[in-house]
C-alpha cells in the first residue's frame, strides 16, 4: 500500500523497542509520526497534543503500566485503538488487559502481527467512529422530532391501519381533552364520529391513495363534538412496519368565524332587498308581509312577525307573520305592561321602546309563558325591535333563530338598521296618505262647493212650482169625495210633492255656507239633545244603545246645530242599517258611541265613533259613501245627500269623518272635532 501516515503515542521506556516497533510499522507501509511518553503524568499531557490515530503500549514500566494507561484514555473521554506490545505477559494478564479495554496484546517477540493488528483497529476504529456520528445524528433528530412532536401548534398522531393510535403529542390530547394514555387505549373509533359520512370517505382514501386531507367531527372525552382539519398519510417506519400519521387542528374558531361572516352576509342581504321592498311598496301590511318574508327566505330566520300594539288594552296582536310558525301566534298573549306575559322580547320593545334580545329561550326566564311552544318550533333565541311612527312606539318586528346565542353585537346593530328603516318606510307611508287624503279632501270640497252652488239653483227654480202643486192638489182633495179614486190620487201628489220639498230644502241645506255660529260647547250636552229626538224611534225599533262618554272630555269648538245634524244623520243610517239585519229585537242589535281625546298632527282633537253592527257596506262602495247624491238604500228611501251634508260640516269645523265598515257585519263612522284649545292654539299661532 502507499506510504501512509500514522499518528501513534508510545508508552515506552525502552528506547531499543520503540525503534523495533517504528521499522516494524514503516515495513507495514506507515510513515509514523509519533512521541514516546513513559509516565502517567507524561501520557496526560500528551494526550490532546495531537489527534492520535493509535496508542501503542508496554504492560510493563518501571513507574507506570499498560492498565494504568488504559484508566488515563477512559477517563480523557478519546476513543483510540490501544494494542499492548509487551516482552512477558501472561495469557491471563492479557486477557485481563482486554476486559479493561485494550484491543488487543502482541508479544514483543511477534512483531509480525503489529502491523496487521494495527490496519484492523484503524479500520474498526474509523467504521466506530462513522457508526457513533450516525448515531449521534440520529439521536440528534430523534430529539428534534420530538421536540417538534411535543411542541407542535398542531395535534399529531400516530396510528397503525387498522385504527390503533400509537403516539398522540400534547396539543393533540389538548384538542382530544385525553391524556396520551387515555388516546392508546380507546383507538380512532372512540375519537372521531364515525356517523359523519365524511370520516368513511376520509380512512377510504387513505387507504386508496395512502394520503388524505379533509374535515372531519372529532370527539372530546367529555363527549362534545368538535369540528377538525386532518391531514394523513402512510408510511413505513424505520422497523419495516406500515404507519399513519396524522396532523389534526381544532378549526373550532375558523367555522364560528366562517358561521359569522356567512350570517353578517345574510342579514346584508336582507337590508337590500328590504330596501328595496320600501322604495316599491306603498301598503303598510304589504311590506310588513315582504319584511318577514325575505327575513325568513333570505335572513335564514326560523319565523318573524310583526305586531301593533294597542295602546288602550296595552296588548300587541300580530298582524303579519311567515315561516314555519306551527300556531305559534295562535292566541299568544303578549302585553305591553310590567306583566309576565309582557316581559318576553315583544312585550320590553313596545312598552320600553328598545331593541330587548333573549339568547337562550331554554333557559331565559321571561320566556316562561311561551317557552315550551318555542322549543316545540325549534326557536333558540330571539330578537324585538320597536317600531315607531314619529316619537311612539306603534309595534315590533320579531325574528326567531334555531341557535341559541345568535344575535351578537354586530347582527344586533344590522337588524336595528332594518327595524329603523321600516319606522321610516311607515313615516314615508303616512305622510304620503295624509297628502292623499288632503288632496283628495281638496277636490271633495270644490266639487261641493259646485254641486252646492248648482243646487242652490236648482232649489230656487223647483221649489215654487212645487208648492203650486202641492196647493193645487190640497184644493182637489177638500173638493173630492173621501175613498174615491181621484182623491187617492190627489193625496199621493201631495205626498211626492212633499217629498221633492224635502230633497229641495236639503238641497238649500247642502247649499248653505254655515261658518258662523261655533262655540265652546260640551259634546254630552249635543248628544243628549240628539238622542233626545230620536231615543224614542230607537226603543221602538229595539235598538240597544251603549254610550262611553268620559266626564273628563275637553269642550269641543263647534255650531250645536249643525253638529247635532249629523249626529242626527249617523243615527238615522245605524237605524236603517240595523232594520234591516234585525227586523225585530236581537241582543245584537246595537248602536255604540264612544269618545275620546287625541291628537292629529300635535293638535288636541275630540274623536267620536259610531257604530251600528247592521247590514255594513259593501267593500267596493265603501269608499262612494260621502259622494253627493249617492246612496245605499232603495230609490225613494234617501236622498244621497246626508253624508256628503256631514262631511262637509265636519270639515267646515277643521275634522274629519271617515268611514269603515265590513259587510255583514259592522259600520264605524269616525268623526274629530276640534276641541276649545284648538282654537285657543290656532289664535296664538296667528
Amino acid at each position: 500500500m502507499a506510504d501512509e501516515q500514522l499518528r501513534v503515542l508510545i508508552i515506552e521506556d525502552s528506547e531499543d523497542d520503540t525503534l523495533l516497533l517504528l521499522r516494524e510499522l514503516r515495513r507495514g507501509g506507515y510513515v509514523p509520526v509519533f512521541e514516546r511518553v513513559q509516565t502517567a503524568e507524561k501520557m496526560r499531557s500528551t494526550l490532546f497534543k495531537n489527534q492520535w490515530d493509535i496508542i501503542i503500549s508496554d504492560y510493563t514500566l518501571p513507574n507506570f503500566n499498560g492498565l494504568a494507561a488504559l484508566n488515563i484514555l477512559r477517563e480523557s473521554g478519546l476513543d483510540l485503538p490501544f494494542i499492548i506490545v509487551s516482552g512477558n505477559i501472561g495469557e491471563d494478564i492479557a486477557v485481563g488487559a482486554m476486559k479493561a479495554g485494550a484491543h488487543d496484546y502482541i508479544l514483543k517477540g511477534n512483531l509480525t502481527r503489529l502491523v496487521p493488528a494495527v490496519e484492523r483497529e484503524i479500520r474498526e476504529s474509523a467504521l466506530h467512529r462513522e457508526r457513533r456520528l450516525t448515531e449521534g445524528k440520529l439521536r440528534e433528530s430523534e430529539e428534534r422530532y420530538k421536540s417538534l412532536f411535543d411542541h407542535s401548534i398542531d395535534g399529531i398522531l400516530l396510528a397503525s391501519p387498522e385504527g390503533s393510535i400509537l403516539a398522540a403529542n400534547p396539543e393533540a390530547c389538548r384538542i382530544l381533552g385525553m391524556t396520551e394514555g387515555e388516546i392508546l387505549s380507546v383507538g380512532r373509533e372512540v375519537l372521531v364520529d364515525i356517523t359523519d359520512p365524511r370520516t368513511q370517505a376520509f380512512f377510504e382514501k387513505i387507504s386508496r391513495t395512502g394520503r388524505a386531507h379533509g374535515e372531519i367531527t372529532c370527539i372530546r372525552k367529555d363527549g362534545t363534538r368538535l369540528p377538525c382539519e386532518l391531514s394523513s398519510a402512510l408510511f413505513i417506519d424505520k422497523d419495516g412496519y406500515t404507519r399513519i400519521s396524522v396532523i389534526m387542528r381544532d378549526i373550532t374558531e375558523r367555522k364560528e368565524t366562517e358561521k359569522k361572516i356567512f350570517r353578517l352576509n345574510r342579514l346584508y342581504s336582507v337590508l337590500s332587498k328590504v330596501s328595496e321592498a320600501i322604495v316599491r311598496i306603498g301598503e303598510p301590511e304589504r311590506l310588513f308581509e315582504q319584511v318577514c318574508r325575505i327575513a325568513v327566505d333570505d335572513g335564514l330566520f326560523k319565523m318573524a312577525w310583526i305586531g301593533l300594539v294597542d295602546h288602550e288594552k296595552h296588548t300587541v296582536t300580530p298582524v303579519v307573520s311567515y315561516g314555519d310558525d306551527r300556531g305559534y301566534l295562535n292566541n299568544i298573549k303578549i302585553y305591553a305592561a310590567d306583566v309576565p306575559e309582557g316581559r318576553g322580547p315583544t312585550g320590553r320593545a313596545v312598552f320600553e321602546g328598545i331593541t330587548s334580545i333573549c339568547s337562550d329561550m331554554e333557559n331565559d326566564p321571561r320566556m316562561l309563558p311561551w317557552r315550551d311552544k318555542a322549543l316545540d318550533n325549534g326557536f333558540r333565541s330571539s330578537a324585538a325591535f320597536p317600531l315607531y311612527a314619529g316619537n311612539t312606539v306603534i309595534g315590533a318586528f320579531t325574528i326567531y333563530s334555531g341557535d341559541p346565542q345568535f344575535f351578537t353585537d354586530e347582527e344586533t346593530g344590522l337588524l336595528v338598521s332594518l327595524a329603523n328603516d321600516i319606522s321610516f318606510a311607515m313615516d314615508s307611508i303616512n305622510n304620503r296618505r295624509r297628502r292623499m287624503e288632503a288632496e283628495a279632501e281638496a277636490m271633495h270640497a270644490s266639487r261641493l262647493a259646485t254641486i252646492g252652488e248648482l243646487a242652490a239653483g236648482v232649489a230656487h227654480e223647483i221649489n215654487n212650482p212645487v208648492n203650486g202643486i202641492i196647493n193645487y192638489a190640497q184644493l182637489l182633495v177638500d173638493k173630492l169625495a173621501g175613498g174615491s179614486r181621484e182623491h187617492d190620487i190627489a193625496k199621493r201628489i201631495i205626498k211626492e210633492g212633499d217629498r221633492i220639498s224635502y230633497i229641495v230644502r236639503s238641497l238649500l241645506s247642502f247649499s248653505r255656507q254655515r261658518k258662523e255660529g261655533k262655540k265652546e260647547v260640551h259634546l254630552e250636552e249635543i248628544l243628549s239633545e240628539s238622542l233626545a229626538l230620536t231615543g224614542t224611534h230607537m226603543r221602538k225599533d229595539g235598538i240597544m244603545l251603549e254610550m262611553d262618554i268620559p266626564s273628563n272630555l275637553p269642550r269641543i269648538f263647534a255650531n250645536p246645530l249643525q253638529l247635532q245634524q249629523v249626529i242626527l244623520n249617523i243615527i238615522s243610517n245605524a237605524r236603517y242599517a240595523l232594520n234591516q239585519k234585525y227586523p225585530s229585537s236581537n241582543e245584537l242589535k246595537k248602536f255604540m258611541i264612544k269618545a275620546i281625546k287625541t291628537t292629529i298632527d300635535d293638535m288636541p282633537y275630540v274623536r267620536i265613533e259610531f257604530t251600528d253592527y247592521g247590514t255594513g257596506i259593501p267593500a267596493a262602495i265603501v269608499g262612494k259613501v260621502l259622494n253627493p247624491f249617492f246612496s245605499t238604500k232603495p230609490e225613494g228611501q234617501g236622498t244621497g245627500l246626508g253624508l256628503s251634508i256631514s262631511h262637509g260640516i265636519i270639515s267646515d269645523h277643521g275634522g274629519r269623518l271617515s268611514i269603515e265598515s265590513v259587510e255583514g257585519e259592522f259600520t264605524k263612522v269616525i268623526t274629530t272635532v276640534p276641541t276649545s284649545n284648538f282654537e285657543n292654539m290656532m289664535t296664538q299661532q296667528k
